[in-house]
């Protein structure tokens, strides 16, 4: 912590007065709640706008779309693997009929 009293990262410019190494922000992290975004590479924070928020909260409800599609997709698969096993197990262990019988 600074004499300031402030953390290194709540600066929006990491690098302030001296040209630091550029950062596209490729892997941000973003609060959909508050509106910050931070990059975990450089220490960069910002401000998202309305626009940056939108999207973001619009890929957050299309990832959970696509896990619950993954995950529904897997219980079904795994049901039928069930069902499958059991159809098996039951032929397999089907009971011979008897052979010293006389069918008439």
């Amino acid at each position: 912590m600074s004499s300031s009293g402030r953390h290194p990262w709540d600066s929006n410019d990491p690098y302030p007065g001296e040209d630091g190494p550029e950062c596209d922000h490729l892997d941000y992290e973003a609060d959909i709640l508050t509106g910050i975004a931070a990059c975990p590479d450089c220490g960069h924070r910002w401000v998202q706008s309305a626009g940056e928020i939108e999207r973001e909260r619009l890929a957050q409800i299309a990832y959970d779309k696509m896990i619950e599609d993954a995950e529904r997709q897997h219980r079904s698969l795994l049901g039928r693997a069930k069902l499958l096993i059991y159809r098996v197990r039951s032929w397999w262990h089907r009971p011979a009929p008897p052979a010293d019988e006389i069918p008439f």
